[in-house]
């Protein structure tokens, strides 16, 4: 029964931090932070998609190899290597290359924030935490 209390608990602290955040839109944010964060969740992890494609493409080859060889059907592998990757595991593996690299990389920044007391110093200057940090106005 713990279980199914911690995850009722967990469910309405998401669904009030939702309501929190939607509330607390006054104005549209600023096109400039709107464009940073763009910039620092989907451009800077680029290359880590890239390699990361490079490797999936090369161990679809390797796996794949020995049973087109057994039909003599090698002139396929690279129409199924670049499809299964556009089609299949290209957006997975995006989604949760970008979703783990922006996450941690926030938890690691309010965390910071946290220890080092910024985010007191915020409380203390009546300035919302809620506001400054998740909607960066």
């Amino acid at each position: 029964m713990g279980v199914i209390n911690s995850l009722i608990e967990h469910t309405g602290n998401i669904t009030i931090f939702f309501l929190r955040t939607l509330l607390s839109f006054k104005k549209f944010p600023k096109i400039k932070h709107i464009l940073k964060y763009m910039e620092d969740i989907g451009v800077n992890a680029a290359p880590l998609i890239v390699l990361t494609g490079f490797f999936t493409g090369g161990v679809l080859v390797v796996e794949t190899y020995p049973t087109f060889h057994k039909f003599n059907a090698e002139f396929l592998m690279g129409a199924l290597v670049s499809l299964s990757l556009a089609r299949e595991l290209s957006p997975v593996l995006v989604a949760l290359l970008v979703t783990a690299r922006s996450g941690s990389a926030i938890a690691a920044n309010i965390g910071t924030m946290r220890i080092t007391e910024q985010i007191d110093a915020l409380e203390v200057m009546a300035v919302d935490p809620m506001r400054y940090l998740v909607l960066q106005e």
